[in-house]
């Protein structure tokens, strides 16, 4: 899975953050972030405040790796004004 997840140029994560990331899934995400790290694109999308997401993860040292590495080259987009599905 991670070999695959390697070629990939761009990965996209839509609404980071529905669940909790729990036990290994903290350790794979944890993988995946750092191995885009400095080479490859990552799109993460989320509903949350930037704020919350430490309360994705129940291991902090681990929130604070994957965070740090995802904001600190962070190019950030914050929509505003009402959901488009209230239009539809």
């Amino acid at each position: 899975f991670f070999e695959k997840m390697e070629h990939l140029d761009l990965l996209i994560i839509d609404d980071f953050g529905m669940k909790k990331l729990e036990g290994q899934q903290q350790n794979d995400f944890e993988q995946i972030i750092d191995d885009r790290y400095h080479k490859k694109s990552l799109i993460l999308s989320s509903q949350l405040a930037v704020s919350d997401w430490y309360s994705i993860f129940s291991n902090e040292m681990l929130a604070e790796a994957c965070l740090d590495r995802i904001v600190h080259k962070a190019i950030r987009f914050t929509l505003k004004g009402d959901s488009m599905r209230k239009k539809y």
